[in-house]
């Protein structure tokens, strides 16, 4: 009896074998070790792509700066266009007023010789630009754009003022030639 009541009560014990498979192991041990060098490969490729992006910003940093100085010679010869253009204006309008046409003529020299101050400042900007650091080439680029905006407006100021001078001149000329 004793018999039966352990076999009734008795667990079912099952074992298993620890199975060690050497190819496993070693496939594993290769599987881990090509991780480990595509991780150095994609730390190296990491590094490489922030070198990249760095020498990218300082390129596009030059690249906006040449761009600003470009815009800013542009200014120098459209403000120099707009003088020559006032000049041949007063010329071609002011019939025989050599006295209005010579003050005028007088003032747009005194902006052109101020605007040549820009002027020597992009030859600066060309020539010792390289020994700048990247906020003075910018401050002495903005400078130059100021001082052509105030040129510029002052031309302006006087274009209209000689415009106006014209037409009143115009104006006295065709009165006198009705009075005749």
């Amino acid at each position: 009896m004793l018999l039966m009541a352990v076999a009734l009560f008795s667990i079912k014990a099952q074992a298993q074998w620890a199975v060690f498979d050497a190819s496993n192991l070693a496939q594993t041990i290769k599987l881990v070790g090509e991780a480990a060098e595509q991780s150095r490969i994609l730390g190296d490729t990491y590094d490489e792509l922030k070198k990249a992006n760095q020498m990218i910003s300082e390129v596009s940093s030059k690249l906006k700066q040449v761009s600003l100085i470009s815009e800013v010679m542009q200014e120098q010869v459209a403000l120099m266009g707009r003088a020559s253009n006032l000049i041949m204006n007063l010329n071609m309008n002011a019939g025989d007023n050599y006295d209005v046409v010579s003050a005028f003529k007088k003032q747009t020299d005194q902006i052109i010789k101020m605007n040549n101050a820009n002027v020597e400042f992009l030859k600066t900007f060309l020539t010792d630009g390289l020994n700048m650091s990247d906020g003075e080439r910018l401050q002495l680029a903005l400078n130059i754009r100021e001082e052509t905006k105030r040129r510029d407006d002052e031309l302006k100021s006087l274009e209209s003022r000689a415009q106006a001078t014209i037409d009143v001149l115009k104006l006295y000329d065709k009165m006198a030639s009705q009075r005749k």
